[in-house]
């Protein structure tokens, strides 16, 4: 039976399709890229906030110690969000094209939990401290005028910070967490590429 075709071997002479591996690295690179670039906008704005506070600190001195606890709280609230994107920086700058594929994967896990911690601990944090901040410093500039003032001003804030949290939190912590699940299902789906 020369017609008999050993399918077992042709299979095994069947060569497999090669996947390209830069363009797994080439979206880790653009993807590290872009992170890196957010975190240095973050911490640009929030040193500048910080410092526009102490500016007013020293230069229109509060007379209430609320103002300053408020400032205090404000400022502590800015500083979070520098603590957590430097370490985000950290983690992004040590995520380099040279390391083996493995070194990669497990680069990449250890940002994923300070990604975590980043949108559930730090951006709760961040929003607390700055609704009590505006609630303590706004006290001073509203307990000088009237009562309408004032009730109008807490109601404004009032709202902004229900905007804050129930609104733009949400919105960002679903973002951020959109993006990066997406990113590593895009690795993840390349795992064993990468093991080998």
């Amino acid at each position: 039976m020369k017609n008999d075709i050993d399918i077992k071997s042709l299979w095994k002479k069947q060569q497999a399709p090669v996947t390209d591996l830069s363009a797994i690295r080439e979206k880790i690179r653009s993807f590290r890229l872009c992170r890196i670039e957010e975190a240095f906008v973050v911490i640009a704005l929030m040193i500048l906030v910080i410092a526009l506070g102490m500016i007013i600190w020293i230069y229109w001195n509060p007379r209430l110690i609320s103002t300053k606890v408020g400032i205090t709280l404000l400022s502590t609230g800015f500083i979070l969000p520098v603590l957590s994107y430097g370490r985000l920086l950290y983690l992004y700058f040590g995520l380099k094209m040279d390391r083996t594929n493995m070194d990669y994967i497990k680069s990449l896990l250890s940002i994923k939990k300070q990604e975590y911690r980043q949108q559930h601990i730090i951006l709760n944090l961040y929003f607390l401290f700055l609704s009590l901040g505006f609630v303590l410093y706004s006290y001073e500039y509203t307990f000088f005028r009237s009562f309408f003032f004032g009730i109008v001003a807490y109601t404004v804030l009032l709202i902004w910070i229900g905007l804050n949290w129930f609104v733009f939190r949400p919105r960002i912590i679903k973002k951020r967490k959109r993006k990066f699940v997406d990113f590593m299902k895009y690795i993840e789906s390349y795992n064993g590429l990468l093991a080998e």
